[in-house]
């Protein structure tokens, strides 16, 4: 769903329909104390929903709550830039309630924050009478169908390294920050930094070293960087903390090609097909990597 124009209407029509509706004359607070409390930011499972031009969409797991065909749910939305959302927003939680048999959306409430986390406005979307579901509702699919969710990232701050291109001052303020050298790691890694000086990941892999996302990125990044010695390594840590990576285990298929070792690598890359039948899309997508088309299946 990579390059999509998704919807995002906060400061538009459905916003003020649902002031309109409720009553509200058209502000939410800053800080919270809107007619509900701001939902914070999901620090649990995260389900990747889709990918857009300005943002990224995931379903808080541990957050849903169902009740016959009526739920409960959270989403993350996440802007590829620190200001790129309603309201010069990083990142937006809105909670809202779901009603599976009429596929309509009510009770959005809407917490907006900046990069760091902190709350900037607490905005009511709508009220009970709520909405139809949209395209880009992609919850609602999520949290009504019976599919198992797949691969999952672990909190807001997962999904922002994931999606979100750090702040160009960033580096310079980082100090000893785990999470902000994790960020810096993963933009380097993904391409978005473009004054990377190359020691980000190393930086971040020293904060936090049972971080596998973190190795991930510089094992990713080293590959990259014609490294295949360290970066076969990072993989090799990856599966320490997470045995099923299936990102590690099709990065090592790689690095078997490339020594020349094919057969290794086909066993190795099937290993990763059969946890994830989209790894190599998912490489490609997130890394930069062109794989070749030999890759793209077992």
């Amino acid at each position: 769903m990579t390059g999509r124009n998704t919807r995002w209407a906060y400061a538009g029509l459905p916003l003020a329909l649902a002031l309109a509706a409720c009553g509200d004359g058209g502000k939410g607070n800053e800080g919270g104390g809107a007619s509900a409390a701001a939902p914070a930011l999901p620090a649990g499972r995260l389900q990747p929903l889709a990918q857009g031009v300005t943002e990224a969409r995931y379903l808080a797991l541990d957050e849903v709550r169902k009740s016959g065909a009526t739920a409960q749910a959270v989403v993350l939305i996440v802007g590829k830039t620190p200001e790129a959302l309603s309201g010069r927003s990083a990142m937006i939680a809105r909670r809202e309630t779901i009603d599976c048999s009429g596929r309509r959306i009510s009770n959005e409430q809407a917490g907006l924050y900046d990069a760091s986390g902190r709350l900037l406005r607490n905005e009511l979307q709508s009220s009970s009478v709520g909405r139809a579901a949209e395209g880009a509702d992609a919850e609602v699919d999520a949290v009504c169908g019976a599919a198992a969710p797949g691969a999952t990232l672990a909190g807001w701050r997962a999904a922002q390294r994931e999606a979100q291109q750090p702040p160009a001052d960033l580096k310079a303020r980082a100090g000893e920050d785990p999470n902000a050298w994790a960020w810096l790691c993963s933009g380097a890694a993904r391409g978005r930094s473009p004054n990377s000086s190359g020691d980000e990941c190393d930086r971040a892999v020293k904060l936090n070293p049972q971080t596998a996302s973190v190795h991930l990125d510089r094992g990713y990044l080293r590959l990259m960087r014609g490294d295949k010695g360290g970066a076969d390594a990072d993989f090799k840590q990856v599966l320490v903390l997470e045995q099923a990576n299936a990102q590690a285990i099709f990065g090592r298929s790689l690095i078997k090609a490339m020594n020349g070792a094919m057969g290794p690598s086909r066993t190795e890359r099937g290993r990763a097909f059969d946890l994830d039948p989209k790894v190599a899309e998912k490489v490609e997508a997130t890394y930069g990597l062109q794989i070749w088309p030999e890759f793209r299946s077992r």
